[in-house]
């Protein structure tokens, strides 16, 4: 695994990473989890480079960089998790969020960001589709054990992922 110099990291992207997020890096590549799910990383292979040109953006302003999305509008529903207190509830649409991608499904599409915070313990995992937000009110590193565990049901992911009588493969990808 290579070091990752999160100085660099910093310089590039203009972010200071929550620090769930760097030990996560720190211990794993990128990965694809069952088939489905794609981790970004700072050291990763194309298509998984966290520093890769999908860049800081506003959701409103710029789903043309992604053709597959390029006629999608603003999110018709937003609804927020709270881990803490298991309850769900529904957000006004208020736009000028700044997000950054921590991932993107390889069937959907769904993508993964972060909803940017000054402080970075303060960012929300974000899972976006066409006609939806989901928010979760956690680190990644609490999401994807909640999520994989199925301790927590996201309405933008498959029901029957991960088969929880398959057990769930993670690929790791070396940069």
């Amino acid at each position: 695994m290579p070091d990752i110099e999160w100085s660099e990291v910093r310089a590039r992207t203009g972010l200071e990473f929550p620090a769930g997020y760097r030990e996560f890096a720190a211990l794993y590549p990128a990965l694809i989890i069952d088939e489905f799910l794609r981790i970004r990383h700072p050291a990763g292979p194309p298509d998984f480079d966290l520093m890769e040109s999908w860049g800081r953006f506003d959701l409103r302003h710029s789903w043309g960089v992604f053709d597959i999305c390029r006629h999608w509008g603003p999110a018709e529903e937003i609804i927020e998790f709270d881990p803490v207190t298991t309850r769900s509830r529904t957000l006004a649409p208020t736009g000028g969020e700044n997000v950054f991608p921590w991932g993107i499904s390889d069937i959907g599409p769904v993508f993964g960001f972060w909803l940017v915070e000054d402080d970075p313990s303060d960012w929300t995992v974000m899972l976006v589709g066409q006609f939806m937000q989901w928010r979760y009110r956690g680190s990644l590193t609490e999401f994807l054990p909640d999520v994989l565990s199925g301790r927590v049901n996201c309405p933008l992911l498959p029901q029957d992922w991960p088969d929880p009588l398959a057990g769930c493969a993670v690929e790791q990808l070396l940069g």
